[in-house]
């Protein structure tokens, strides 16, 4: 049974503890969501996770979106 059939509720707790070290929220919203695919996958293979998750799995390249974030690299918009 994973966390979609059982309810959001112990998901809410996890990415709270890391609210001071994630600066804007664009990235705490993907950071939150790869929590939410690891818990629900079981998994730390990126394609899983992002599988698992709502936002990233509806996104075109969800799992490309948990590499940059583990990887650190930054896909903010050039500023014109």
């Amino acid at each position: 049974m994973t966390q979609e059939t059982t309810g959001q509720a112990p998901f809410a707790e996890h990415p709270g503890h890391f609210d001071s070290l994630i600066g804007d929220k664009r990235t705490h919203k993907t950071f939150g969501e790869i929590v939410r695919g690891i818990i629900n996958a079981g998994s730390l293979v990126c394609q899983r996770i992002a599988a698992h998750s709502p936002l990233l799995s509806a996104a075109k390249h969800g799992a490309q979106r948990v590499i940059r974030l583990a990887k650190g690299e930054s896909t903010n918009p050039q500023e014109l």
